[in-house]
């Protein structure tokens, strides 16, 4: 039986509550992992809400969605449009359900496997990709190689994972270095348990209206935060 969490994220002096769906126990064995909303999603949706300008008016991609919760709450705040990737099939139904329930309309599901992102439209590529919790394994590698094809050359890349699973990381970094990319890094807390935010970018801004190192503004950020 498919069950439903409430999130209430800060907002400004406001707060936003996103629902989601998630589907029965997922073990990676009896169910995908995608399944279920975990916390690194909520770290990552928190980012986004307090650096709303990442976001509005921008295209976001979203690589290893799960439910969804980080780019609906991207959508909520404006962006232009935001793309919801996965690469099972039961996962994607999920999102479209949670899309659905949404009402937002800026809000597109499409499958992708990281090892067929050589075929991803380019009208569809991300000034912002983000992901979270997909490199508890070994998949560094993939998931770099995958951001490179969907992510526009001025971009931003923000990767949330959980501490206790960045088995993946060190591949991850190494392979986004390789391609020019720098990064910023931070810990954070959420309900007692810690997390790394790793955000990516080449020299250069986003746009003429954003700050040159757009990583080592939100390294900033974070440090006053904390």
């Amino acid at each position: 039986m498919a069950f439903y969490e409430e999130v209430l994220l800060p907002y400004g002096e406001t707060n936003l509550t996103m629902r989601v769906r998630e589907l029965p126990m997922a073990d990676g064995v009896h169910g995908s992992t995608g399944n279920q909303h975990w916390p690194s999603g909520t770290v990552l949706a928190r980012l986004l809400l307090e650096q709303p300008h990442l976001v509005q008016g921008r295209c976001v991609v979203d690589l290893g969605a799960g439910c969804g919760l980080a780019g609906l709450a991207a959508a909520a705040i404006g962006a232009k449009q935001v793309v919801l990737t996965d690469g099972d099939d039961e996962t994607l139904q999920n999102l479209e359900h949670n899309v659905a329930n949404s009402g937002s309309d800026q809000v597109r599901v499409r499958l992708l496997r990281w090892q067929d992102a050589a075929t991803w439209d380019h009208s569809e590529q991300g000034d912002l990709v983000i992901s979270s919790d997909t490199v508890f394994g070994h998949f560094g590698g993939a998931l770099a190689s995958c951001a490179l094809q969907v992510l526009k050359p001025k971009g931003l890349m923000i990767l949330v994972a959980p501490e206790d699973r960045r088995a993946g990381v060190p591949e991850f970094l190494s392979c986004m270095r390789e391609a020019g990319y720098s990064e910023m890094a931070r810990r954070v807390e959420e309900a007692g348990e810690a997390f790394w935010i790793y955000e990516l970018c080449k020299s250069g801004p986003l746009d003429p209206r954003q700050p040159q190192n757009p990583a080592a503004e939100h390294a900033q950020a974070g440090t006053q935060r904390n």
